[in-house]
């Protein structure tokens, strides 16, 4: 089955992703065959038709257009790719973008996940991670210390953890 976005024309945002039959015909045959052929986006515009947007195809498989895209997603028609929002404003955009990175990253240090293990000095502890925009950091807390109520930010000079509040 091919995929198709349809995109707001004025801020080239995903409105919705639908699925169509890959035996639709193209000139060039089945649609299942031909990716990114404008016979696909006639068809899109002629069963659902346009409203401010405009219809492209999407790859389920990542083959074109940098990933499969979904409602939210944002086209980049200079760059025909579909990347994530911008989570943050302080977060530039990654352009050494593949497959495996992300579309931002934060402005500084690496993107920690939540439920994983750290050490504070000698101590080895649960984290729980939030982006904190107002002071351009990663901001943690222990997870499986309740008497501890402090946050922290990791100091990629020291590479240690320090208390902010």
């Amino acid at each position: 089955m091919a995929k198709f976005c349809e995109i707001n024309s004025t801020t080239n945002v995903v409105k919705r992703v639908c699925v169509v039959d890959n035996n639709v015909e193209t000139s060039n045959g089945p649609l299942g065959e031909n990716d990114k052929h404008e016979d696909g986006v006639t068809w899109c515009n002629n069963f659902w038709g346009t409203d401010n947007s405009y219809w492209l195809q999407t790859s389920f498989s990542r083959s074109f257009r940098g990933r499969c895209a979904k409602p939210g997603d944002i086209y980049l028609p200079d760059e025909d790719r579909f990347v994530n929002p911008q989570p943050f404003p302080s977060w530039p955009r990654n352009d050494y973008t593949t497959l495996d990175t992300l579309d931002w990253l934060p402005p500084e240090g690496f993107v920690p996940e939540s439920g994983q293990k750290y050490t504070v000095g000698e101590d080895t502890f649960w984290w729980e991670f939030d982006w904190d925009e107002d002071l351009i950091t990663w901001k943690g807390s222990k997870a499986d210390d309740p008497s501890d109520d402090n946050y922290y930010k990791y100091n990629f000079t020291t590479n240690t953890w320090e208390v902010i509040s």
